[in-house]
């Protein structure tokens, strides 16, 4: 089965210019997207979703790890 790479939830920048992923810039980010022509808006935009992704990433990485390490020590505690 093919799968698409394709991520539903991205939109395209030069019909909304501030959406990222939890939809929130700063206001000067705000004004600097507005100013910036569609190729550079698309840009700038890839690249704080990249950003945020990476983010989302290493938090998800540290939970799993937590998860991990509590599981483990009510293990031992049992034995």
């Amino acid at each position: 089965m093919f799968v698409s790479r394709f991520d539903p939830d991205f939109e395209d920048p030069a019909n909304n210019s501030v959406r990222v992923i939890d939809g929130t810039l700063t206001k000067d980010e705000r004004a600097k997207v507005e100013l910036m022509d569609p190729k550079n808006r698309a840009r700038y935009l890839l690249q704080k979703r990249i950003e945020e992704k990476g983010e989302m990433a290493v938090l998800l990485s540290q939970l799993q790890s937590q998860r991990h390490r509590t599981a483990m020590s009510v293990i031992n505690n049992i034995r």
